[in-house]
């Protein structure tokens, strides 16, 4: 029990420390494979390095939210920084335009486009 009290009391201190730091998130949109017309690929929207673990990220086609989208686990660092993954399959069309929206806390929301040369 003697051991067990102080380490509640770093973690609890670690947590307190953490919850006043504003990380705001890294934003990456891409897809799995170069887009060809025609062909299956997956758009990615990867979102890192953010804290507190409270964000909205949202998956755009031509301006219209996509529905069907998927999400992997959120986790978090060592460092408490925060990541997470939507995606959705999509058919190739390099006229397409795929963002990602993220609001993250209290700040306005952000949109970050995928550009398909990348």
């Amino acid at each position: 029990m003697a051991r067990v009290l102080p380490l509640a009391v770093v973690f609890l201190s670690l947590s307190v420390l953490c919850n006043g730091v504003l990380r705001p998130p890294t934003v990456n949109v891409y897809t799995t494979h170069p887009v060809e017309d025609g062909k299956n690929n997956t758009v990615i929207c990867h979102v890192k390095g953010y804290h507190p673990p409270n964000i909205e990220v949202d998956l755009y086609w031509n301006g219209e939210k996509i529905d069907q989208v998927q999400a992997k686990d959120q986790t978090f660092s060592v460092d408490w920084n925060f990541e997470w993954m939507k995606f959705c399959e999509i058919i190739g069309d390099l006229k397409d335009a795929y963002s990602c929206r993220v609001k993250h806390g209290d700040a306005d929301a952000k949109e970050y486009m995928w550009d398909p040369m990348f």
